[in-house]
């Protein structure tokens, strides 16, 4: 009923705007709201804990998973849709984290921390305790699990993606049938135009396309044995938008060359990508920022989100 409700609201409108004009005619819409053109997925509505959450620093001060007020938080949010919501698990501290005691040296050299720190700040350690914690939070709320792995620092000499700690992880995945059962996808890396922009020697948009042709390889290999568990791939969760960067021509985040040129190199054979889910991170509207001493105010205004003019193109 609210589904048509809203149709026929809108008709009324676009009536009553024709009427307006001096000599216009009265033109009856009549729309059938049984038949709907397109749906959105059942899990479209989720949930994203970023993985700063779970940074330790020198001592493990990471987010508890078991903590009563999260899962219930977790419990209301798995359920917000019409099927089981997605919770992802990643953003910029996803490419400085490593799975076990791989995670001590991973990485290019030449590839600094995406926050700007020395070589191994912010590193994340996900041991196996902290990640059947992660799995169990998961199963009692509900979720399915999206999981992003780190593609800025699991890199080569040659800027390749090393795929050795991923490869370890997602072992002990597959090792796991009900954990399997939980991560339903895998992103690789975040927001890679924008690093590209800010880190000098990440990726360019064909070698992060090559980096997921060689996830879909490594899936294929560690879930032979079951295919059907095998986690979907999700990329590649690009930033389009102001973002926190405003209207002043400080956005560093990707342009659609870059877009295609990166899905284009992700192509297992024209026309068959190695990417299951297309993800893009969409800022639109600036966010709060700083200019020295002086606070910039966010465009984020209920006005401006119902102002198609005021949103990037």
């Amino acid at each position: 009923m609210r589904r048509s409700g809203l149709l026929v609201g809108l008709a009324l409108h676009v009536a009553g705007a024709s009427l307006q004009h001096e000599g216009a005619r009265a033109v009856e819409l009549r729309l059938n709201a049984s038949v709907p053109l397109a749906f959105t997925a059942q899990n479209f509505l989720g949930a994203n804990i970023d993985t700063a959450s779970l940074y330790q620093g020198t001592e493990p001060h990471r987010l508890d998973f078991s903590d009563p007020g999260l899962l219930a938080l977790g419990r209301a949010f798995a359920v917000a849709g019409e099927g089981p919501s997605t919770l992802r698990i990643g953003g910029s501290t996803a490419d400085d984290t490593g799975w076990g005691a791989g995670a001590a040296s991973p990485g290019n050299p030449r590839q600094p921390s995406p926050g700007n720190g020395p070589r191994g700040s912010q590193r994340v350690v996900i041991d196996e305790a902290y990640w059947d914690e992660i799995c169990r939070f998961v199963s009692s709320t509900g979720f399915e699990l999206a999981w992003d792995l780190n593609a800025l620092r699991m890199r080569t000499p040659a800027n390749t993606w090393n795929t050795s700690n991923a490869e370890a992880q997602l072992k002990y995945v597959a090792a796991r049938p009900a954990q399997a059962g939980l991560l339903k996808a895998v992103q690789l890396g975040n927001e890679p135009g924008h690093s590209m922009v800010e880190t000098p020697g990440a990726p360019t948009p064909e070698q992060h396309g090559a980096d997921f042709l060689q996830l879909r390889e490594l899936l294929g290999r560690t879930f032979a044995h079951e295919p059907s568990s095998a986690p979907l791939i999700q990329g590649p969760d690009v930033c389009f938008g102001l973002g926190f960067f405003g209207p002043s021509g400080g956005d560093k985040c990707a342009n659609l060359t870059y877009f295609q040129r990166l899905l284009t190199a992700a192509q297992v054979s024209p026309g068959t990508s190695a990417i299951d889910q297309i993800t893009v991170h969409n800022y639109e509207l600036s966010g709060p920022s700083w200019n020295g001493s002086t606070y910039i105010p966010h465009g984020c205004t209920l006005e401006n989100l119902l102002n198609p003019a005021a949103w990037e193109e």
